[in-house]
């Protein structure tokens, strides 16, 4: 009882003090709680109310309140404390909106109105040159002006969807790696649904027939490779090569090209590769040529220094200067060599090991004959060029930039790094024509190399593309 007593009596002297406490402590959190946004969600094209339309509000800790619009478009979110907010309005079929605010303690703010825009649609078809044979399950590329990019892959019927567009004017398109396509302008505006878009493979094409130059037979199975070789003007959705095989008859289509200067290889076993260079043109977009193969002829030696530890390279270079692919490179354990598939004539030879690269030029081969002795002889050399490449007027370093150095002997290449630097390492001694080559610009320069002296540096400065 006595303990009940001096509870009673404590609380019955500070009952009073408890009293006028508390209204102080409840005006403040009041006050706390007051912090009010409201405003209106509207369409932006005629400034219609958007029933339902999700307002939300997330503070600097993560935390979100949802609120609904009511029919007239209007929200209201109370009971937000004092700071830093991401407000975001959202709704099915509209472009979301956020906005930052900082809000005092008690403040109403009453005008937080946004303005949505439907979200566009890109559809149609893709096509073969013919206008009616569908392409199936490939992709149809919508690149805004802006940069953006949206893709859709073709259904059975060649048709496509691109949903959730932006306003925009965006290059429709198709990547394929057997076809080059037009491109297409397509505008957005309002939440646009563009239907009906036809996009239809070039019409360009190089066909005919691969026969055996000795006895007129068809060649099945003969492999024809197109690469377009003017690639300064290519995009990504223009393939930069196709490799087609001939038919049981010899004949051969390469389709789906565009306007533009190609180099076509044509390769078939136990024959000489044949290389052609064709221009396709406006006016002149279908090009026939038959070609003709004789029996290969090889070349042969052993290789002097060659490591098992690295890869070896060898390319051939016939006497129009088209770099080939030959029909079989093959290296044996003991270091002796062949490369079979060259048709009669005079080439070049370049032969890679790690940073070595060599060259033997005018090494003669017969058809259906082995050219023996050419013996190669793999030398680590420690020049280098090093240096940056750069565009105007800003001095910005470019990436991607080719640099090839090449002499009578050796050469090598490099590309130009993010900040625009490159080395080209495993030069021997001598003088070298160093050329750099950026889209559509080539800039050229010349550099001696001298044994046992420090590497020499050479900037470019290329025009900002």
């Amino acid at each position: 009882m006595k303990y009940c007593f001096i509870s009673y009596l404590l609380v019955s002297l500070f009952f009073p003090f408890f009293t006028l406490l508390t209204p102080s402590i409840t005006t403040a959190q009041q006050s706390e709680k007051d912090t009010v946004i409201s405003g209106r969600v509207m369409q932006s094209e005629n400034s219609s109310p958007v029933q339902g339309a999700l307002v939300s509000a997330t503070d600097a800790q993560g935390y979100t309140r949802v609120v609904e619009t009511e029919g007239n478009g209007n929200y209201s979110m109370d009971s937000l404390t004092p700071q830093k907010y991401s407000v975001t309005a959202s709704a099915d079929g509209y472009i979301e909106v956020a906005k930052e605010i900082i809000l005092s303690a008690a403040e109403h703010k009453t005008d937080l109105d946004f303005s949505l825009s439907k979200w566009g649609s890109i559809s149609g078809a893709v096509f073969k040159e013919d206008g009616k044979t569908p392409v199936v399950d490939v992709l149809v590329f919508a690149t805004s002006d802006n940069g953006k990019m949206s893709t859709a892959r073709t259904g059975g019927n060649g048709r496509f969807r691109i949903d959730h567009v932006f306003n925009d004017t965006y290059s429709v398109t198709v990547v394929h790696d057997q076809y080059a396509f037009s491109e297409k302008q397509v505008a957005i505006q309002n939440g646009l649904d563009f239907t009906g878009l036809k996009l239809t493979a070039l019409p360009g094409k190089i066909y005919g027939t691969v026969k055996d130059k000795t006895t007129g037979r068809a060649i099945h199975h003969a492999e024809l490779t197109a690469r377009r070789t003017n690639i300064e003007i290519d995009r990504i959705t223009q393939p930069i090569q196709i490799t087609v095989s001939s038919e049981k008859d010899g004949s051969y289509v390469i389709e789906g090209l565009g306007t533009g200067k190609f180099n076509v290889q044509v390769v078939g076993k136990g024959f000489g590769t044949v290389v052609e260079n064709i221009t396709l043109q406006k006016g002149q977009l279908q090009v026939k040529r038959d070609f003709e193969l004789s029996a290969g002829g090889a070349v042969s030696g052993h290789i002097t220094g060659r490591s098992s530890r690295e890869p070896f390279e060898v390319s051939m270079i016939d006497p129009n200067g088209n770099l080939l692919k030959p029909e079989q490179v093959a290296v044996h354990s003991d270091s002796t060599y062949i490369v079979k598939g060259l048709a009669s004539g005079y080439y070049t030879i370049m032969y890679k090991q790690g940073d070595a690269l060599s060259v033997r030029r005018d090494i003669s081969v017969s058809a259906g004959k082995i050219t023996e002795g050419i013996d190669l002889v793999i030398e680590k050399h420690a020049g280098s060029i090093s240096g940056h490449v750069y565009s105007t007027p800003n001095n910005q370093p470019i990436s991607g930039a080719i640099i090839i150095a090449g002499s009578d002997t050796s050469g090598n290449y490099s590309t130009s790094g993010n900040d625009g630097s490159y080395t080209i390492n495993g030069l021997a001694p001598g003088l070298y024509d160093l050329t750099v080559t950026h889209h559509q610009e080539i800039k050229k320069d010349k550099v001696r190399i001298e044994k046992n002296k420090p590497a020499e540096t050479i900037d470019f400065t290329m025009t900002a593309k």
